[in-house]
C-alpha cells in the first residue's frame, strides 16, 4: 500500500499517534467496562491511549524509546524488545506499537505483544492497535499460527477504516485479549 501513503516523506520509519477517534471509541466502548487501578502502555507516545484512565486516577506506566511529553507516573526510556523492568500490579496494557521498523522482523507489533504475555503473563489484559495482516495472514502451520489459536486468547476485535490514521492508509485492527463481557466484534464509525 506504499502508493497510498506517499504524503509520508520516510513511511517505515514514521510515528503514527492513535487518534483522537480511536481513544473516544475505546474509552465509551471498552474502557468503560473495566476497573483498572494500573495501566501499562509499552509505546506511550503522546499518551493518548492512557490519558483517559489517568484523568480518572489510574496509575500510569510508560515506556517509549523516544522522550516524550510527561504523560505517565512512571516511565522508562527503553526498547521495549530488551525491556526486563519489574512492574507489579498492572491492570491493563494497551499498546499503539510501532507497525514496522525493526531491522530483522517485518512485524513489530508481534515482538510487542509476545513481550507483554512474557513480562505479564498470558492471562493479562491487552488492548492492542496491530496490523490486520498480523493476526489474518498466516499458513496454517506457522509459529504465529499456532501461537494465536493456542495461547492467547482474543477476547474481541475492532474493526478500523482503512483511513483512520491522518496521512495513510493501512489496513489496521484493535485486538482485545483476556477481556471478558466485550461483543466479539466492532466496527469504528467516524
Amino acid at each position: 500500500m506504499k502508493h497510498l501513503n506517499k504524503d509520508h516523506q520516510d513511511i517505515k520509519n514514521s510515528t503514527i499517534y492513535t487518534p483522537k477517534e480511536v481513544t473516544d471509541f475505546l474509552a465509551k466502548e471498552i474502557y468503560s467496562k473495566l476497573n483498572v487501578s494500573k495501566v501499562f502502555d509499552p509505546a506511550i507516545g503522546t499518551g493518548n491511549l492512557v490519558k483517559g484512565f489517568k484523568e480518572n486516577g489510574a496509575y500510569v506506566v510508560g515506556n517509549d524509546v523516544d522522550s516524550v511529553p510527561n504523560c505517565a507516573d512512571e516511565f522508562y526510556n527503553e526498547d521495549f524488545e530488551h525491556f526486563n523492568q519489574p512492574i507489579d500490579g498492572v491492570d491493563l496494557v494497551v499498546m499503539n506499537p510501532p507497525f514496522n521498523g525493526h531491522p530483522k522482523r517485518k512485524l513489530y507489533p508481534e515482538i510487542f505483544i509476545d513481550k507483554v504475555f512474557e513480562l505479564f503473563g498470558s492471562a493479562m489484559p491487552l488492548i492492542a492497535i496491530v496490523p490486520t495482516g498480523w493476526r489474518t495472514n498466516q499458513a496454517v502451520g506457522s509459529k504465529r499460527w499456532r501461537k494465536i489459536r493456542d495461547t492467547q486468547k482474543i477476547s474481541s476485535i475492532v474493526t478500523l477504516p482503512l483511513d483512520v490514521f491522518e496521512g495513510i492508509k493501512f489496513h489496521t485492527e484493535i485486538v482485545i485479549f483476556n477481556v471478558d463481557g466485550l461483543k466479539p466484534h466492532y466496527f469504528l464509525d467516524i
